[in-house]
């Protein structure tokens, strides 16, 4: 059979038409059985994902194998609306919440390697360190025996310089304190911090610095409290200047870990003695989660030049003071937050506070007891642990109840970011 010029035309017309529409009823196909927004409208998953109306891109198919801490799209039947939470336990787990820390039988879960998302509390680039810190400021960088340690503010007040070289190794005056209770407060879409009721225990602390000038044992503090119980990350320079030590010690003087590292003829990360031309900045953090200590420093290209990670079984607060279970706990009273020196003049910037997701003992399921799942159960929880209701009030999921797995925020398209 043969067709002319014209019907080959049609012909072919007739073809991509047809393209055109199988490529159409795909994508349609894809967009309604694989992927497809989803209209978040609780404040369950607190600051996760924002409870004013966020869209997010949710994976309905093929979700894979799930860890823990992964978000999870759960339909629980009945006609309800599915929810977003997230995994706390995992099939065969024995689990219970203890002191806002998940317990996966005997470890908390971060001693098993298992992260958590941090909350961020506060963020100098949002907030002038001014109002979160307390600290001695010289006027006009005087330096004077009432001001032995002294914050120069620029205008912006995201960049600071701290002037410690003249205080020996020990000295509390070398230190910012952050001025702001830790609780389970959160950022709202509005970037607006809304204030928790419960006191947290884990925290995080991460900051830039470059040294202007050092002396001998300059050391660089970060610090973070506990239930009374005081930890630091201290950054120190050799007293030959060859080399510097990362080490955390507890109330004080107790070292816990600590890394050496010997410039061996290379070129010093950290400066010689002496005024400094052309610092390069370096970013320090130090977490506490889950009883598991982190300390590390990083350059500006992100590589880790040295870090320190240990454990430790339970809080000792400082001074004498023990924690008892049938007393109330001590609760830390002073500032919980910390950074600054001795020994160095050095400028600071990019200061950031966190905290873990803490897990309010609310419900039946897991709090009281420790609760075993099943080979095919899940563990679910909200990020908003005073405002979710999740696993420990109706037990436990089955996997045929996880139906996707939420990706990205995509609307409003100010706030659109990957979802973690």
């Amino acid at each position: 059979m043969t067709f002319n010029k014209g019907e080959r035309r049609r012909k072919r017309r007739i073809g991509l038409g047809v393209g055109a529409l199988v490529f159409f009823v795909g994508v349609l196909g894809l967009r309604t059985f694989i992927i497809r927004p989803y209209h978040v409208s609780t404040s369950s998953m607190e600051p996760t994902i924002h409870g004013d109306g966020e869209r997010v891109l949710v994976q309905f198919w093929g979700t894979g194998e799930l860890k823990r801490y992964d978000l999870v799209v759960i339909d629980r039947g009945g006609g309800g609306s599915p929810l977003v939470k997230r995994v706390g336990g995992l099939p065969g787990d024995r689990l219970q919440l203890s002191g806002g820390d998940l317990i996966i039988g005997s470890e908390r879960a971060g001693q098993l390697g298992d992260t958590a998302p941090p909350v961020r509390l506060f963020s100098s680039s949002d907030t002038a360190l001014s109002d979160a810190f307390d600290f001695r400021a010289a006027t006009g960088g005087v330096v004077t025996p009432d001001y032995p340690w002294v914050v120069l503010d620029d205008d912006a007040d995201a960049e600071i310089q701290l002037d410690a070289f003249e205080l020996a190794p020990g000295r509390e005056y070398g230190m910012m304190r952050y001025s702001e209770e830790l609780r389970d407060s959160y950022l709202d879409g509005q970037g607006e911090s809304v204030q928790g009721t419960h006191d947290v225990n884990d925290a995080s602390l991460a900051f830039d610095f470059r040294l202007r000038r050092t002396g001998r044992g300059g050391r660089i503090r970060a610090r973070l409290v506990e239930q009374a119980d005081s930890f630091e990350a201290i950054l120190q320079i050799n007293q030959d200047f060859m080399g510097y030590s990362l080490r955390i010690e507890r109330n004080p003087g107790d070292v816990l870990g600590a890394t050496v590292v010997d410039f061996g003829g290379r070129p010093p990360l950290l400066p010689s003695p002496g005024e400094i031309e052309d610092p390069e900045w370096l970013r320090l953090s130090f977490s506490n989660g889950d009883n598991r200590l982190h300390a590390s420093l990083v350059d500006k290209e992100g590589r880790v030049l040295a870090e320190v990670t240990c454990d430790y079984e339970a809080n000792t607060p400082y001074l004498g003071a023990r924690l008892t279970p049938s007393l109330t706990p001590v609760r830390s009273v002073a500032s919980r937050v910390a950074l600054g020196g001795e020994a160095v003049t050095m400028d600071v910037r990019r200061v950031e506070i966190s905290r873990d997701l803490f897990w309010l003992p609310v419900g039946d399921y897991g709090v009281k007891a420790p609760f075993v799942l099943g080979p095919d159960e899940y563990f679910v929880l909200g990020d908003n642990s005073a405002k979710s209701a999740d696993s420990r009030l109706w037990g436990p999921i089955r996997a045929e109840s996880i139906i996707g797995r939420p990706t990205r925020v995509v609307w409003p398209l100010a706030r659109a970011r990957k979802l973690h």
